[in-house]
């Protein structure tokens, strides 16, 4: 019995044993009178049990059936393994016209063993980064935003040059802002005095990162320089980008293509994309020189203030 239940039957004995009165029952249980009295009559007459659901316990009659259950399960142990709830119902309703609820469905996968619940699942366990063996391997930079004068001077910046393997601070330099063209003074000042460490070790700020999207649409680094992007020259223009996404995950997509690829041959309607690049032109670019492509690995370091 519930904790209602247990509630409803300590109010009803009394009544029963002349201890409360029926309209004072009726208030605290939010009953009519009359239901109260029909309660007493079916305790004193059946018991206890009388006070509880007659189909508590027992199977719903909306309930499905055991075959259709068994055969849903083996569908999606034989096609659909690895989908979760959501997207095996809707492979489930498109190719095979079965319909259940989707609470349904994932209870049914996690009886099975087909689906385990996210509160079950262990976290994720990341590896940790250890320090590196040897001095001047790594080099973190980071700037330091703080008051470093005290009020005695405007706010700056420190930029800071760490040895990953020791701990060692290998450079400082105090900046206004934390901005590429400082980190290139102190780049160089840092590798004038202790040579090329084999990598540097940055967060995510913008200066290391390009964050606008017409930036990354054009294919340009964050210091203007080209980067070399290769795409797909063979593109089937005729084939729906739906129909790949349907079917995605199935195994079924790379047959799909070529079965189109063949078809488009064979009508002769396999055109190239416009907007790829030629093949000849990736050639070009593979044989231009080094400084067309990164000026830096020709060019001397040149250090100027001049704001471009």
């Amino acid at each position: 019995m519930s904790e209602k239940d247990i509630q409803r039957f300590k109010v009803l004995t009394d009544v029963r044993e002349k201890r409360l009165r029926q309209v004072d029952a009726a208030i605290i249980l939010n009953l009519s009178a009359r239901h109260i009295r029909r309660l007493v009559n079916k305790l004193v007459s059946l018991g206890a049990q009388s006070l509880t659901h007659a189909a508590r316990g027992r199977p719903s009659n909306r309930r499905y059936s055991e075959h259709f259950r068994i055969e849903i399960l083996k569908l999606i142990r034989e096609h659909y393994s690895d989908f979760s709830p959501t997207f095996a119902l809707e492979k489930l309703t498109e190719r095979h016209n079965l319909s259940v609820s989707k609470e349904t469905l994932r209870q049914w996968m996690i009886a099975d063993g087909l689906w385990l619940p996210h509160s079950q699942r262990k976290p994720r366990v990341y590896q940790p980064r250890y320090r590196r063996d040897c001095l001047g391997e790594l080099i973190q930079i980071d700037g330091s935003h703080h008051d470093w004068f005290e009020g005695r001077s405007d706010k700056c910046c420190l930029l800071v040059f760490i040895d990953d393997a020791t701990g060692r601070l290998m450079n400082l330099r105090f900046s206004e802002t934390e901005s590429a063209f400082d980190y290139m003074l102190t780049t160089r000042e840092y590798l004038n005095e202790h040579g090329k460490p084999i990598a540097f070790y940055s967060d995510k700020h913008s200066i290391f990162r390009v964050n606008q999207e017409k930036h990354k649409q054009v294919g340009q680094t964050q210091y203007g320089h080209r980067k070399l992007e290769f795409k797909t020259f063979d593109k089937l223009e005729h084939v729906q980008q739906t129909q790949i996404v349907d079917n995605k995950r199935l195994g079924q997509v790379l047959k799909f293509a070529q079965q189109q690829q063949e078809e488009f041959e064979q009508q002769q309607q396999r055109t190239r994309s416009k907007k790829a690049p030629k093949r000849r032109a990736q050639q070009r670019a593979l044989q231009t020189a080094p400084r067309t492509i990164n000026p830096v690995l020709t060019e001397p370091f040149k250090a100027s203030s001049r704001k471009t």
